[in-house]
């Protein structure tokens, strides 16, 4: 019902759609039984299955496998120990692919290369892409973290934040949440960025209770800007905000690596008062992309070229909510993008 903006809708300002249900169909058992004929392809990712990220990946990931019609074995786990354990269980079940990511390079790396040389070809995504190759990688699809990182800095940049940022990694050990902290301070002009592990017991109300002892502890500097680096974490944040900023005599600005439906119920006015960005973090993107490079690599020779390189897809992060296309570089082609769209809505479709 509410999903067109008003013509005077004021810039830079959260709003909010009415709700959306959506519905899926479960797929045919007899169909999934046919699935075990085939060949295993296994993922192996990290992380708490929880975590909102993780969900989405997971979830289109399973999707291309059933669109695919391929045997799929999917598993998350929080610890490098346990995902390199799943792996080494994949080889030994005769997977012919093994995708892993490489957020914990130290305990997942001789996993993957004990698979490799009993004969499973290996690709790789998301965290740590430097060590795709060394892993015996055919391709490796994720985020550009650094740039992600980057970007971020040039939001809290344009938003005006001045003084320390905390960036905060929700996981003990993550070279792709490293990636995007470093990424943060090597744009933020205004100020330190201090990178901050929270728990990673992924108890919603013990990250909220952190965060609100980072920003009420009068021995520490105030945090000026809050770079969390994946929703989860946000929710958490904007959470402990509505309970301490009253006691606050600043505003402290949140950015959000990712977004999930609960951002859009959050209380309008916490949202304009301290949330200033969700950059996309291609939940969707990895998580189906790497299913389809399991039947890739499954079914066809990757060139030589690929797997010099590794890196397939690399993508550049954006923001969701950016109004930068109205007076940057890019007006001209949206403009563009524009007067095509009415020509076709002229032509009926069929330009």
């Amino acid at each position: 019902q509410r999903r067109f903006l008003p013509a005077d809708a004021p810039p830079n300002r959260w709003l909010s759609s009415s709700a959306v249900e959506p519905t899926m169909a479960a797929p045919a058992s007899a169909a999934a039984e046919a699935l075990d004929e085939k060949p295993l392809l296994c993922v192996i990712g990290h992380g708490h299955l929880n975590d909102y990220f993780w969900a989405i990946a997971r979830s289109y990931s399973e999707r291309a496998g059933r669109e695919l019609g391929i045997n799929l074995r999917w598993a998350t786990y929080l610890h490098g120990a346990e995902q390199a354990d799943a792996i080494r269980g994949c080889s030994a079940d005769g997977a012919t692919v093994i995708a892993s990511t490489l957020a914990d390079p130290a305990a997942v790396l001789p996993a993957l290369q004990e698979a490799d040389a009993a004969g499973a070809r290996i690709i790789t995504f998301n965290s740590g892409a430097e060590f795709a190759h060394e892993a015996g990688s055919e391709l490796h699809i994720s985020m550009d973290d650094h740039a992600t990182g980057r970007l971020a800095g040039e939001r809290f940049n344009d938003a005006g934040v001045s003084g320390r940022i905390v960036c905060l990694i929700h996981e003990d050990v993550n070279t792709g949440l490293d990636d995007r902290c470093d990424g943060l301070a090597e744009t933020y002009a205004s100020g330190e960025v201090m990178p901050l592990h929270i728990p990673d017991d992924y108890d919603a109300e013990q990250t909220t209770q952190f965060t609100i002892d980072l920003l009420t502890n009068p021995e520490e500097p105030r945090a000026a800007g809050i770079l969390a680096l994946n929703v989860d974490t946000t929710l958490a944040v904007i959470e402990a905000l509505s309970r301490v900023r009253g006691q606050l005599d600043y505003k402290p600005i949140v950015g959000s690596i990712g977004g999930s439906p609960d951002v859009s119920r959050l209380p309008l006015d916490l949202r304009n008062d301290h949330l200033a960005f969700l950059t996309n973090d291609l939940g969707p993107a990895q998580g189906y992309l790497i299913t389809a490079a399991l039947q890739m690599v499954q079914e066809f020779h990757v060139p030589e070229r690929f797997v010099t390189g590794t890196s397939i897809l690399k993508a550049v992060p954006f923001v969701i909510n950016s109004g930068a296309a109205r007076d940057t570089e890019h007006a001209d082609e949206l403009r563009d993008l524009v007067d095509a769209s009415d020509r076709l809505s002229e032509s009926g479709g069929e330009e």
